[in-house]
């Protein structure tokens, strides 16, 4: 019973993997803590995955799954950030065409 249902572990996840493999054209390096590695290497040694990338890649992208909160928030930090910046820029240009007074109104509101 455990067996097959290690098995269908493994298959469901070698799909998954065999789909981002696929898809993937990026590359990053890690160094992760000894027990992430050593968590890396079960899954490599019990042929889950067939190297370290590819349990490190499944590893990732459960990470951002498991998180939506977070990476919402930050997103949203980084729109308003995008925002804020976009604003000066605006700034910028309406002093650079010697437009002063309406720059100081924008910085205002």
């Amino acid at each position: 019973m455990l067996k097959k249902r290690v098995e269908g572990i493994v298959h469901g996840a070698t799909d998954v993997v065999a789909g981002a493999l696929d898809a993937r054209a990026n590359s990053i390096t890690v160094r992760p803590e000894d027990e992430n590695l050593q968590r890396i290497d079960e899954l490599v040694e019990a042929e889950v995955f067939p190297d370290r990338s590819s349990a490190a890649t499944f590893l990732v992208a459960e990470g951002v799954k498991a998180n939506p909160d977070m990476f919402a928030k930050i997103q949203e930090g980084f729109a308003e950030i995008r925002r804020v910046k976009e604003e000066l820029r605006s700034l910028r240009g309406a002093a650079a065409d010697g437009d002063g007074a309406e720059a100081e109104e924008a910085a205002e509101s």
